[in-house]
């Protein structure tokens, strides 16, 4: 008689395939305590295949205030009311456990799968006889090679690493979290919950501090030459390249010599696009933002879902690169049975001949390749899942096509032997790989007679007054591009973090996407900023990212670096500690808990000697500077003027609006 194994996945979508690929279809359906799981026979043995719900454990602790180091996990159910019906799923997966002789963890390959996975196993003291399957698509192909190479135990490197992760982001927030909660009751009396975080501290920062400089920001005045010129009867709108302008007069001066134009220059030039390689899950989320505006967490879920539906391969991968034992051409094979694929591909194949060589980038991942789509076909399914379905499997299409080819023209013009403007007409003269991937505009090239040393004819000309422009906005797809280039946060983390600060109130979405800080998180990130500058910086968390990543590869121990963080928390609580009060105060002032002078502008604290609060007050003074600096770009202006221009520009700061019409307001008051 055989022995009988217990295949634990990740979520029931995931159990029931493994279960499919592993049986060949041949397998028996049990529902225990609400709960479905499935048992086969394979190679004299039993396997039963159960799902856990997610994560089953997290970290709690019974010591009260802060510094707080002592810490257990315990069963979220436990933990958390919310999490009442994963008990359910536990209770199957103990049953079940008392009639196995060993355990085969199928959760997703990354460290918070792998972590799930070890925390059940753990509770049911079968680590020693527990073993792990490693795949990137749920297809019967990968699956059955994953148990045909199953790991002969646990993956402890990735588990220590990914319980490094949950602690250190533990021990973070609820002593940050317990220290802001605490200055803030000492001085009101009152509770309040405030949540403070490793990747999510320093996140709230980097868009409190963009969204400064953009409230503060006054448009300056500048001047260009705008030309307009005829050639053969086809008109053509010129780029100035001289010297910037910073007076209007000056300018004007230049323009009013302005008589011909010749062409000193002429450069033609052909330019290849070589393919995008395939996704990873950031440059996903980011082009379904750019594309269809979905939000990076709303991408990640759905990519997710398509993932436990075998449509594509894992998608929280940081990988460029797609593996070497894929049979591309199958797979491409199967997708031209698609309706929508079917000539893109048969074009495809005619151009390469079947030789598929994909384009590929940098990043790699030792855990999962780069997204693909695996060749079995959708059926049904809503606009979203098909629209980043269809973006995945387009791209993956077009990695194996050709170079596109553009042909680039650059005239120069000057004035005496000045060069003053210049032509740049561009466009595409061979599609490549834009054929397959229609979400880039590319237009035809349209030649132009153009030739060095002729004089060309002026049909307008005139002066052009700009204005300095602030900084973009962060929207939710770069500021996640933001946090991966700052190694802030995981492939699966950075998307939640956003939708965190969002949900606590800290950024709010305005206009397009665009996101800003409210009061509350105006007031934190100063707070961070001032009392907590080490452990809210992008270099500190950083560093702890890169020691996870050498537990991974054995170079650091889970305890060297939990003692290290323990160490920086103890000296950082204590020097914000002998803050308290200070914190407490701006905390209660911020959140009306306390009557102060009000700003005239805001409910902000006024500041002493002020009508107005600290923010307000540097618009003042940004706006008295920028006053100096438009009178010197446009001659002379009045100050009552100058506000009112101010108010009509788009560019302006919210800050420094704010201030224009409260001067402008007062004025007319007094005038009055």
């Amino acid at each position: 008689m055989g022995e009988k194994f217990l295949i634990i996945a990740e979520k029931p979508k995931a159990a029931l395939r493994i279960a499919l690929a592993l049986s060949e279809g041949r397998i028996t359906k049990h529902r225990m305590c609400k709960v479905s799981y499935w048992s086969f026979n394979a190679d004299g043995n039993t396997y039963f295949v159960v799902s856990a719900a997610g994560h089953m454990f997290d970290i709690t602790s019974e010591v009260k205030g802060f510094p707080v180091f002592e810490y257990r996990w315990e069963p979220l159910w436990i933990i958390d009311r919310n999490s009442a019906f994963k008990r359910k799923f536990f209770k199957v997966i103990r049953n079940l456990s008392k009639k196995v002789h060993g355990y085969i963890v199928a959760c997703d390959y990354d460290v918070e799968g792998s972590v799930i996975g070890y925390k059940i196993v753990e509770a049911l003291n079968g680590l020693d006889r527990a073993r792990r399957m490693i795949f990137s698509s749920l297809v019967r192909e990968d699956v059955r090679r994953a148990f045909d190479n199953i790991m002969p135990s646990l993956d402890w490197n990735i588990i220590e690493a990914g319980l490094t992760r949950c602690e250190l982001d533990w021990l973070w927030g609820i002593n940050i979290s317990r220290l802001l909660a605490k200055a803030f009751r000492e001085v009101t009396g009152e509770k309040i919950l405030l949540s403070a975080g490793r990747v999510q501290s320093p996140t709230l920062v980097e868009v409190a501090c963009r969204e400064e400089i953009r409230k503060l920001h006054v448009p300056i005045p500048y001047f260009t030459i705008r030309a307009e010129v005829l050639v053969k009867d086809k008109k053509y709108e010129l780029t100035y390249v001289g010297r910037p302008f910073k007076t209007k007069k000056s300018a004007e001066e230049l323009t009013s010599k302005i008589r011909k134009l010749r062409i000193a220059e002429v450069h033609l030039s052909t330019v290849t696009r070589s393919p995008p390689p395939p996704f990873n899950l950031g440059s996903l989320q980011r082009e379904a933002y750019r594309i269809y505006g979905f939000s990076p967490l709303r991408t990640q879920r759905i990519a997710e879902d398509l993932y436990l539906d075998a449509l594509i391969s894992y998608p929280r991968t940081s990988s460029q690169k797609l593996p070497d034992h894929l049979d591309n051409l199958s797979i491409l094979k199967r997708l031209k049975e698609h309706q929508e694929y079917g000539s893109i591909i048969s074009r495809l194949l005619a151009e390469t001949k079947g030789v598929l060589r994909p384009a590929e980038g940098r990043r790699e991942d030792p855990a999962h390749p780069a997204i693909y789509p695996t060749g079995v076909l959708p059926q049904e399914m809503n606009n979203s899942k098909w629209k980043i379905y269809d973006l995945v499997t387009r791209r993956y299409i077009a990695c194996f096509s050709k170079k596109a080819v553009l042909k680039r023209l650059s005239a120069f013009f000057d004035v005496e032997r000045e060069v003053l403007f210049k032509l740049e007409i561009s466009g595409i003269v061979h599609e490549g790989w834009t054929r397959y991937y229609p979400f880039v505009k590319c237009r035809t090239y349209e030649p132009a007679d153009l030739r060095e040393g002729d004089v060309v004819e002026i049909s307008r000309v005139h002066v052009e007054m700009k204005y300095t422009n602030p900084p973009r906005p962060y929207n939710k797809a770069n500021l996640l591009k933001w946090m991966e280039e700052k190694q802030v946060g995981t492939e699966s983390t950075r998307a939640r973090i956003i939708e965190v600060l969002v949900k606590r109130g800290y950024l709010v979405e305005w206009g397009r996407g665009n996101l800003t800080t409210t009061i509350l998180g105006e007031i934190l990130s100063e707070i961070f900023k001032t009392y907590f500058p080490q452990i809210s910086s992008t270099d500190l968390t950083r560093k702890f990212e890169q020691y996870i990543d050498a537990i991974i590869n054995e170079r650091k121990r889970r305890h060297e670096v939990i003692e290290e963080a323990k160490k920086l928390l103890s000296k950082v609580l204590k020097d914000a500690g002998e803050h308290s009060k200070s914190i407490g105060i701006v905390l209660a002032y911020s959140t009306n808990h306390v009557n102060a002078e009000k700003c005239e502008i805001c409910n902000r604290r006024r500041l002493k000697n002020s009508i107005y609060c600290a923010y307000h007050n540097k618009a003042y003074t940004s706006l008295v500077n920028g006053y100096t600096d438009w009178n010197k770009a446009l001659g002379s202006i009045g100050w009552r003027e100058y506000l009112m221009e101010i108010c009509k520009l788009k560019l302006t700061g919210s800050w420094i609006l704010d201030v224009a019409k409260h001067i402008l307001s007062r004025e007319n008051i007094m005038g009055e």
